[in-house]
Parts: C-alpha cells; structure tokens; sequence
C-alpha cells in the first residue's frame, strides 16, 4: 500500500500516541484541566518520565506559582515553574527514600510546617483526608532554567564528512580529529525540592532535557499550562465573568422571594351581616365551600343591605412577574456572553425557524471558540511534550498490544533507531475547524467526483494547516491530474480506435452478408430451376403414362367391342339358322 505524504515515522508517532492516551487516561485527566480553565482560568500540568513510561498529571491550579515572558504563552517556555503541595509523609518517603536521613524520617512523623500563611487555598478549621493538619507536610517542587557552558565542535569523520557535534565544557581539544570549537551558554533546566521548610534535596539539572535539534539552548520545563487572559490585565476566568451577573441574580431572585412571601391571594369581603339567622360562621362557609353559592338573608329585621360591602380585595403584589422577567432578562444575557444560548442548549421557541435557530448555534459556537481554541494549543503542547518524553523512555525500543478506539487490536513495535532519532509535529484539531474541513470537504466532494478528482486527495488538502504544505500538495495533487488526464485521453484514444475497428468490422461483416444473400438467391434459384426440371420431367413422365395407359385402355375397349360384337353376329347368325329351320319346317 502507498501512503501519500507520510512516511514510516509519521506512522510510528501516531501509533505511540494512540497507546499513550488511553494508558495515561488522557481524556479523563484532560476533563479536570477543562474544568480548571474554565472555573479558574488557568490550567497546569506536570509531564515526566516514571519506570521508563511518559506520565502527565494535571495540577491543581491553586498549588501553582510561575514566572514566564509576557510574549510567550505557555509556562513550559518561561523561567520558572513551583508546585506546593500537602502531602503526607509516606508520600514523602516513596520518593525520596533513598535521600532521606533517619533523622529527617523521624522528622517527618511530625512536621513542623512552620510557614502555615503558605497554606492559604486550604481550610484549616477543616480536618483534610480525615487526619490532623499536622500529619501533612509541606513539599515545593521547583523547576528553573539555569545556563550551561558548552563547546560546538566541528570535526572531520573517516570518510571524510564534516559535522558539527555539541560537547560538554570539560572537553578538550582534539588537533587530530578537530577543525574548530566555539564555546557558548545554553539554557538548561534544573529542578529541586524542599520538604517541610528547610529540607533541600535532589538538586541538579533535570534528567530529561527538551531540546531542539535545530537550537540546542531551547529547552521546555516539565511544568506547563497556561491562562486564559492575562495580557495587559490580570487574569479573568469565564466563572468569573458571569460573577456581576450571578450577584445580580441572586439579589433579585432574593427580593423575589420576599414579594413572593408578602403576596397573598384574592380575598373577597363580604358583610357578617348577611348570614342567614341561625346559621354559623361554620356553617355559612361550608355551605360556601360544598355548594358554590353564599346563602344570604336580605330579610333579616333591622338590616338595611349595602351593596359596596361586597367587594374583592386583590392581596397580591404586581411586581413578582416584574422579578421574574428581570430574573430571565439576567440569565439570557449571562448566557450570551458566554456563548451558551438557549438554542444551542436545545431549547427552541415555537415560531423560531431552522435557519434561525442555526444562526443562533453558530453565532454562539464564535464566542466559545475562543476558549475551545486556546485550551486546543495547550492540549497540542502536551502531546508534543508526550512524544518528546517517549523518546527519551524508549529509547531501547518498546513492544505492546492495545486497543483503538475503533475496537480493533493493534500492536506497537517502536524501532529504537528510527524513533528516538526524529523530531515530531503534533497538531490538535477543535471540533469547529474540523465541522468547517468537513462542510468543505462537502460541497467539494460532488465537484471533485465530477472532475475525477479522488476524494482522498481533497481530504488530505483540505487538512493541511500550512500554506507551503497545501500548495505542494496542490501541485501533486494537479500531477497526478494531469496524469489521469493523460491516461483518460489514451484511454480515449483506444475506444475510438475499437470504435473505428468496430466500424470496420461492421462493414465488413454487411459486405459478407450481402455477398451470402447473392450467393443465397443464385442457390436458391438454381434450387427452384433443378426442382421445375424435375417437376417437368415428372409431368412428362405421368402424361407418357397416363397415355400409354389411355392407348391401352383404348385397345382393351376396342378388343371388348369386337369381342361383343363378334358375340353379336354369332348370335344373329344362329337366329337366322334357327329362324330357317322353323321356316322350312313349317313348309315342311
């Protein structure tokens, strides 16, 4: 199989992605830092290198400090990184067991936690993990750029090539092998701890360095996040965005609820004087209740009626519909600077169209593009991060089976020297570039089927992120055209040649047939003069013998004739002997 514009360790990176993400639980952990980005408006993570595995944990954001660039983004590229943290003192021991003294053991039983003020995100009226605040220390981890002396050697190899190679400042110079050395200062990452105060260990530079190939002075902290908006102001997350608009709300949903319990019903006032003699107030307000109607008594001695005295008082106050708006009137405007509207959460009105409803979808999906977008890029630097940080734990190679999220079964072979020599690019893609690509992709599709385009080669253009990238794939893409293109018109070419062929044949076959039709009726005339001839002589022959067989009929009929008439005569004659002899006789 050709794969277009990938190569083999393309392939390999996206399959160490795929068994990374599920063995680092990363959409679960990518859930939490969502969340994080969205309450507090920052979102922090920590990516190191644990019994030859990546790992990547999410920071809470409140044990967080930094100190980056104002023109960089992310804290991954700034000066320095610390992370406090509670922990308790097994924790403390896991880690550092091999550092630690019996007496900083001991210590630990219970920790002095001296500078409580550091521990102001916690509440320390509260019991934290059902233990006593003093069962937990305090650990800093710290994480900071410092600068290395290194050497650039330009050297000669056997076959005579030139390279370049980077050397530690303890190097000495070769004059047999060296051409040239240029000391410089790079940047380097260092990290340390401090438990409880004043316990420092493990300081030294950080064992995996991210570097550059291309600039060996750039290198990442293990520490990275970043904030949703800080420049030229102080850092504001959505929650607090919507606090002016929570506030208001709940002081009118309060004032709300204070009309709501002054208001009373509809009373109406009737005169005591109008029930019935005899009857109580019991009575008369059950009979009211059961039957519907107040029985009066307008006879009653002495009582002269009023008609105002039965009146309706309205209890109720008319400023609780006024609460209720003023509450919707809040809610949708904290809604819309948010970019949640009521249609995007599937609540349409009934004579709201789709074209309006889809308006309004969009229109809300611009305002939280932004959030989607910039927590995109931090979720791009983390894979990036991952695969840099892969290289380094498999650097003798790795060997695993895991699933996809398709289901099937897939098995990773990482080839040490392949892998852990090249330098990849991670891109993340939000899901309103991707619906855009994909509605491109689209309308494209009909006219690309047209064109004889592949709808492989638009999806693999419309994808592309980099301007030079498209247009070379553009430019291949138009080769491979301009080759099917070539191969239609040969294609062409050949059909109107069969076609002509066709033709020809065709032709040929009509002046066959025309000439079998001649030599047909030839035969069949010569067949109708062969068959005349026999009917002919057949003929002939039945009239010889029709008469032949007359002539001898003739010739019996005549010998019948003389017979008779010789038959005749001799009767005559016998009749004239006999007619004699009576004659005589009777002369006689």
């Amino acid at each position: 199989m050709v794969c277009n514009w990938k190569d083999n360790r393309a392939i390999m990176a996206q399959k160490a992605i795929d068994y990374l993400i599920p063995y680092l639980r990363w959409y679960d952990e990518s859930q939490k830092g969502w969340f994080d980005f969205l309450v507090s408006g920052y979102v922090f993570s920590n990516r190191d290198i644990r019994n030859n595995e990546p790992e990547r944990k999410i920071l809470n954001p409140l044990d967080v400090d930094f100190d980056k660039d104002p023109n960089v983004d992310f804290v991954e590229d700034g000066n320095w990184a610390v992370v406090r943290e509670l922990v308790s003192r097994n924790s403390v021991v896991d880690k550092f067991r091999k550092m630690l003294t019996d007496e900083e053991v001991d210590r630990l039983q219970s920790p002095r936690n001296t500078n409580r003020d550091i521990f102001f995100w916690y509440n320390q009226d509260e019991q934290i993990f059902h233990d006593e605040w003093d069962s937990y220390t305090e650990l800093v981890t710290v994480y900071w750029k410092s600068l290395k002396r290194v050497g650039f050697v330009t050297y000669v190899d056997e076959l005579g090539e030139t390279y370049e190679e980077v050397v530690d400042e303890d190097y000495e110079f070769n004059p047999e092998r060296d051409i040239d050395i240029e000391w410089d200062w790079i940047n380097e990452v260092w990290q340390g701890y401090r438990i409880d105060g004043d316990i420092y260990k493990d300081i030294r530079p950080f064992d995996h360095q991210r570097s550059s190939i291309d600039n060996p002075s750039k290198c990442k902290l293990p520490i990275n996040g970043r904030t949703y908006n800080d420049r030229n102001s102080s850092n504001i997350s959505l929650l607090e965005l919507g606090i002016p608009y929570q506030l208001s709300y709940n002081i009118f949903k309060f004032r709300l609820e204070n009309a709501i319990a002054k208001s009373k019903d509809i009373l109406a006032t009737i005169d005591i004087q109008l029930i019935p003699e005899g009857w109580s107030m019991d009575k008369f307000m059950y009979m009211v209740e059961a039957t519907g109607i107040a029985w009066v008594d307008y006879a009653k001695e002495g009582i002269q009626f009023n008609p105002q005295h039965q009146t309706v008082m309205d209890m109720s106050i008319k400023t609780i519909d006024q609460y209720v708006n003023l509450l919707r009137f809040i809610k949708e405007e904290w809604e819309y600077l948010s970019g949640i509207t009521r249609q995007r959460m599937g609540e349409m009105n009934q004579y709201e169209g789709k074209a309006t409803s889809q308006q309004a979808i969009i229109q809300s999906s611009h305002i939280t593009e932004d959030y989607f977008r910039k927590y995109a890029a931090f979720e791009e630097r983390d894979l990036q991060s991952i695969i840099d940080y892969s290289q380094l734990a498999w650097i003798n190679g790795k060997k695993g089976a895991y699933v996809t999220p398709d289901g099937l079964n897939e098995y990773l072979d990482i080839d040490p020297d392949t892998y852990t020599h090249a330098e990849f690019g991670v891109f993340v893609k939000d899901a309103s570039v991707e619906q855009e690509k994909l509605d491109q992709l689209k309308a494209l599709g009909q006219a690309g089927l047209q064109n004889g385009v592949p709808m492989s080669i638009i999806g693999e253009i419309i994808s592309s992120d980099n301007f030079v990238e498209i247009k070379d794939k553009i430019k291949k893409a138009e080769a491979a055209m301009e080759q099917m293109q070539q191969e239609a018109q040969e294609l062409e070419q050949q059909i109107a040649q069969q076609q002509i062929e066709h033709e020809q044949d065709k032709l040929d076959r009509e002046d066959r047939n025309k000439e079998l039709d001649r030599q047909n009726k030839i035969e069949v005339e010569l067949v109708k003069q062969d068959i005349q001839r026999e009917v002919d002589e057949m003929w002939k022959q039945e009239l010889e013998r029709r008469k032949q067989q007359h002539e001898e009929n003739l010739a019996t009929r005549k010998q019948t004739e003389e017979e008779r008439k010789n038959r005749a005569d001799e009767k005559l004659k016998e009749k004239e002997i006999q007619v004699k002899r009576q004659t005589s006789a009777k002369k006689t």
